[in-house]
Order: structure tokens, then C-alpha cells, then sequence
């Protein structure tokens, strides 16, 4: 696909020079940014400096910026540039920019009068934004739209609920918590001889081509599309550091995986495959239990199960129906993110842009 129109460079040099007392500075120190994102706060994976290595890697055009005044630090953000056909592009902050204080209205008005600075500097069709943990008071306006519902089922789109699991309990309350049909189903799995191994550091590489295919074969039984497979192995590649392996294992044979990702106080669980064999042994059960039982171990306060349909929002996430009632048997609670709000200088072709994604959703 050719490089958008509009360089990161552009983009950066408009930030540098604006003369408001609220400035976007762009850093390419990880300490610097870090800082800037981290609070008393759940700072979302999305937004973390491993995160946007990781996109790196996976050829993903990528900025991190502090958001400041003259006094101090108020937050910061990493912007993504997505390409699109014909040399277009369209941006997006994914759970940002994070917020460490309510902002005033001057510099709510000041930081989305730069925001949209970015967006025409870019050529972007448009820019997303999910602002985190504080709300713009000033959003929706009749510049910034709350995006449509149909926009928000998207690979490339963060998910405005997760399911999340409060780590600083005892093991025996987590158990409690759980639905009875979950501590059933690890019994029963531990019971039958069901393994779980677990693979960290250098060796997560050699794991791969085992990794790949419960993911394939989860993808065509659970009919959900996947990412370039150099996605998922750049990942391996680069984040040894942040992620494990979990196996279950049964006869030698691998009958399920997960990939926690862990950043700052939080294990994410990422990704999830199983194979279509033994599956009355209920190996997925005893997995996840041991992964939660992992971070736990490891001093981590919450763990996340992913994206999540939320039955008080029934339009969004549909489809996430049935892996929502699996995440919730562990116990745990709804983490709701901000609604998503976008700025198009080029309506017409966000337009277009909004209604193949309506059309793609829809057949």
C-alpha cells in the first residue's frame, strides 16, 4: 500500500511551534513518556510505550507525545497513523490521550484545537479519540462527533468495555467468586491429567508455529479473522520481556494456549486459541485459571480478559456475547472506557470510508 500523504514529521514540527499555554511535545525517551501516562489510575495496554514498540515492529506509523502547560505534566498519548487506499490515511489514539487530571475548559478547547492541527497536518480523513480515565466535558460538539456504533467493531479499533478481575484477593475468594459451572470445569480438567506448561523469554520463538495453528483452527470453527500472521510473530520476536506462554497439554498433545502480556500493574490477556480435540476435558478452564494464578503470583493487581459485551450498551459487541459469558465465570466486573469521539476535515470521504464499514458489518 503506498505511504499516506502527510508525514509524522509535519505533524510533529505544527505541535513543537504552537504558542498556547497547553503544548504537545513529542518524546522519544520511554521514561519520559511513561511518566507522563502513569497515575493512581489502570493505564491502559494500548497506551504504554511496549505497546507502541510492538507496532513498531509490525510496521505501524506511530508518535508518542506529553501533553503539558506551563506548570506541569497533564497526560500524554501515542498517535497511530493507519494507511488506507489511494495514499490516504486515517489516525487514532486507542484509549487516549490519558488524562491525569481533569482539564479546564481553555485547555480542553487548546488541546482539541492542536488534535486538530494533527488531523489536517496528516491529510487524515479523520482522527478517533477514547480519551482515558477523565472525560471531555467539552465532547460531543459540532466539530467532534461521537463515533457511530457500527465504527467500534473493528480490528483495529480499541473496545469500549473489557472484562477485568481484581487480582488483590485472596486465591480462595477468586475461587468463591467464580461461577460453580468455572470451579467445576478446573476440577474436572486437573482430575482427567490436563497439563499446563508454561514458556518465557528466549524460548517463546521456538513456540510460534504451536501458538499459530490453535489460533488458525480457533479462528475458522469461531469465525472471527485474524491478523497477518507477522503480527502475532513480531510480537515474539521483540516482547519477550512482557509476554508468557501458557500450554495446556494432554497425550502429548497441545490442546490450548494463552498469551498474557504484562505492562505496568496489569496482565492482559491477548490472545486465546484451542484445538477442536478433547474438548470435553475442558483444558481452557484450567489455563486460565493458571494464568490468573501466574500474575497473581507475580504481584499484578488486575487482569484483563479482552473486549466484552456489555448488556447495557446492546448494540455494541453483539457477537462478543458468547466469550463474554466465559470471561465472566471467573468472577470480576465490567471496565468501561470512555465513548469514542472523531474530528473529520474531509467529511466527504469519511463518508465513504463510514459506509463501507457499515456495509462490511452488515454483509
Amino acid at each position: 500500500m503506498a505511504t499516506p500523504k502527510g508525514s509524522f514529521c509535519d505533524i510533529i514540527e505544527l505541535a513543537m511551534e504552537d504558542n498556547t499555554k497547553l503544548i504537545l511535545r513529542e518524546t522519544t525517551v520511554a521514561d519520559d513518556y511513561n511518566a507522563a501516562i502513569s497515575g493512581d489510575f489502570f493505564t491502559p495496554l494500548s497506551q504504554t510505550w511496549s505497546y507502541g514498540l510492538w507496532q513498531r515492529i509490525s510496521h505501524r506509523n506511530l508518535k508518542n507525545f506529553i501533553i503539558q502547560d506551563d506548570s506541569e505534566i497533564l497526560g500524554g498519548f501515542q498517535l497511530l497513523q493507519y494507511p488506507l487506499p489511494f495514499k490516504l490515511s486515517y489516525l487514532y489514539i486507542p484509549h487516549g490521550p490519558v488524562l491525569k487530571k481533569e482539564l479546564s475548559q481553555a485547555q480542553e478547547n487548546n488541546l482539541l484545537g492542536l488534535l486538530q492541527k494533527l488531523t489536517r497536518e496528516s491529510h487524515a480523513i479523520f482522527l478517533r479519540i477514547d480519551c482515558w480515565p477523565k472525560k471531555l466535558k467539552t465532547l460531543p460538539n459540532k466539530i467532534w462527533r461521537e463515533a457511530p456504533d457500527y465504527t467500534y467493531h473493528g480490528a483495529f479499533f480499541q473496545p469500549r468495555f473489557e472484562w477485568m478481575l481484581d487480582l488483590r484477593q485472596k486465591k480462595e475468594t477468586l475461587l468463591a467468586k467464580m461461577h460453580p459451572h468455572c470451579r467445576y470445569n478446573i476440577k474436572l480438567a486437573e482430575k482427567k491429567g490436563v497439563q499446563i506448561k508454561k514458556i518465557v523469554g528466549t524460548d517463546l520463538v521456538n513456540y510460534f508455529p504451536i501458538f499459530y495453528a490453535l489460533m488458525v483452527e480457533t479462528s475458522r470453527r469461531d469465525g472471527f479473522g485474524l491478523h497477518p500472521k507477522d503480527y502475532y510473530k513480531s510480537l515474539f520476536e521483540t516482547g519477550q520481556n512482557n509476554i508468557e506462554l501458557f500450554f495446556a497439554q494432554y497425550d502429548e498433545q497441545y490442546l490450548a494456549v494463552d498469551l498474557i502480556y504484562y505492562e505496568g500493574n496489569v496482565a492482559n490477556w491477548v490472545f486465546g486459541g484451542s484445538s477442536n480435540s478433547y474438548r470435553n476435558l475442558k483444558s481452557t478452564f484450567l489455563l486460565q485459571w493458571q494464568s490468573i494464578l501466574s500474575a497473581q503470583e507475580k504481584g499484578y493487581k488486575y487482569y484483563t480478559f479482552g473486549g466484552a459485551f456489555n448488556p447495557e450498551y446492546p448494540t455494541l459487541y453483539t457477537s462478543y456475547k458468547g466469550i463474554t459469558d466465559y470471561k465472566r465465570n471467573y468472577g470480576g466486573l465490567y471496565l468501561n472506557y470512555n465513548a469514542a469521539y472523531i474530528f473529520s476535515p474531509r467529511p466527504v470521504l469519511n463518508y465513504f470510508y463510514n459506509l463501507r464499514r457499515l456495509l462490511k458489518n452488515h454483509f
